[in-house]
């Protein structure tokens, strides 16, 4: 009898995971976010299924935590959003400079800050942004690295 429903489960693994395995690719990042994702959230679903062992309702928020601090991680442009990065106000002098550079390579060319204000103000958020996505994945290894051993079904 276990044979059948062990071979049940591994069908229904095999319909759950082959569409995220043909999904992945190697050379971002994203894609390792994602999976962790995804097998924390079916984990998470399935303590609080079962509720097998004393905790469960801390092992389940942990991984509620790591899903949230994961989707963040894999949507690095969250950071640009969340915090209005991009949509700052430039000074006169920058965007007279950008105009003349849209005219001269098109609309695609890059925005440079090139008044020393700007550019200071543009470093000083960049470096606010790197320091909160690095904290961000730094708190989401600790927590992986303190909690992740007791997360089993």
């Amino acid at each position: 009898m276990w044979r059948i429903t062990n071979f049940i489960q591994f069908l229904k693994d095999l319909v759950y995971w082959v569409p995220k395995i043909w999904q992945d690719r190697d050379w971002d990042p994203i894609y390792l976010y994602q999976f962790m994702r995804w097998k924390i959230e079916r984990m998470a679903k399935r303590i609080t299924k079962e509720r097998r062992h004393i905790g469960w309702e801390r092992d389940v928020r942990d991984m509620k935590v790591c899903i949230a601090l994961l989707k963040r991680c894999e949507l690095d442009d969250i950071y640009d959003d969340m915090y209005g990065f991009y949509e700052r106000k430039k000074c006169e002098k920058c965007l007279s400079e950008h105009q003349a550079l849209k005219k001269k390579y098109g609309e695609d060319s890059y925005f440079w800050h090139s008044c020393d204000p700007c550019v200071k103000i543009f470093r000083r958020n960049h470096n606010w942004l790197d320091a909160k996505k690095k904290a961000d994945k730094t708190y989401l290894f600790k927590l992986l690295d303190k909690r992740a051993d007791r997360w089993w079904t």
